[in-house]
């Protein structure tokens, strides 16, 4: 592989930072969606409309972030030269190719669950920023109540029935013990980002509290 320029390194550095503003403003806007979507359910909360849309907003919300996520971990290891070594993923062929949106040798597309995709975006996003903070998928019953919430989501978006769009009580339950949980985990992550963000000086990655450099 040719070694990349100082100027290369530079514009991609500057690339990264874009894409971090990018990725933040994207869930404040749609985190400002969900709380909307949320307050007139509430005003109208045995309305299956309101239900619905606050469903798909929610969804929206989460597939949305992830998505973004997905982004700004690829551009960070690419403009550091250590692709997803801080993803611990190098073991994994096909997680690999889907995050960085590449085709398997047989030239077939990459498929990942909904659930499958989501927590390895939430994951590696949480290591590519550097601050250490690692998703609680295994304590409480936040990430169990959004992989329950996904047939949910799945009978909205393709509808065989009219059973299929309606929303119960129980699944609202559920929406809300995620939401719930995934803002508390990604003010959380904000908190670890907040006093050390990550800076870039030209060929070198610099986390601010430990002065660790990623070497290119």
């Amino acid at each position: 592989m040719a070694k990349r320029t100082e100027v290369q390194t530079t514009e991609e550095l500057n690339q990264h930072e874009k894409l971090l503003e990018e990725t933040i403003c994207l869930m404040g806007e749609l985190r400002a969606d969900v709380e909307e979507e949320k307050k007139l359910l509430d005003a109208q909360p045995d309305r299956q409309p309101r239900r619905r849309t606050y469903v798909r907003t929610l969804f929206a919300w989460v597939e949305g972030c992830t998505h973004i996520m997905r982004q700004y971990v690829v551009n960070r290891a690419t403009a550091t030269d250590c692709i997803f070594a801080f993803c611990d993923l190098q073991s994994d062929a096909d997680q690999l190719r889907w995050l960085k949106d590449e085709r398997k040798p047989d030239g077939n597309i990459v498929h990942l669950a909904v659930k499958d995709a989501i927590r390895l975006s939430l994951k590696c996003y949480a290591k590519a920023t550097g601050s250490g903070f690692e998703f609680t998928f295994d304590r409480g019953n936040g990430w169990q109540a959004l992989v329950k919430s996904i047939k949910a989501r799945d009978r909205i978006t393709h509808p065989k029935c009219h059973k299929a769009i309606l929303v119960d009580d129980d699944e609202l339950k559920d929406m809300e013990v995620w939401r719930q949980w995934l803002m508390e985990e990604l003010g959380a992550l904000a908190e670890k980002m907040r006093p050390n963000p990550p800076t870039f000086r030209g060929r070198h990655a610099v986390h601010k509290r430990t002065r660790r450099l990623v070497q290119p």
